[in-house]
């Protein structure tokens, strides 16, 4: 990921959070909260000074503080942005949890 990005991602205003936090439905704290908003492929996306952000990755961020690492689901819902449901890593780790393919 571009240093641009961590940057962007180490400056995310009280606006923005509360922009961000209109494109979800907040379920309770162990449901998968659903994202609204645009998407990038099948994740949510969210624009921050118009640089394209995956939505999971904001939701982690916002919970916990920035990450230079991955930020991946525990769930098998790719639009949920509930922090309960992430976690961060190195990209081995993530690549580790994903199904074998025969």
């Amino acid at each position: 990921m571009a240093a641009r990005t961590y940057a962007i991602e180490a400056k995310i205003s009280d606006q923005d959070k509360q922009k961000f936090r209109t494109n979800y439905v907040q379920g309770g704290d162990n449901d998968c909260w659903l994202w609204e908003g645009k998407t990038s492929g099948t994740y949510g996306a969210f624009y921050i000074n118009k640089v394209r952000m995956l939505a999971h990755r904001i939701a982690f961020i916002i919970a916990n503080g920035p990450v230079q690492t991955v930020v991946w689901h525990t769930c098998p819902n790719e639009k949920c942005v509930n922090p309960r449901h992430l976690k961060t890593g190195p990209s081995q780790e993530y690549w580790a949890t994903l199904p074998k393919s025969t």
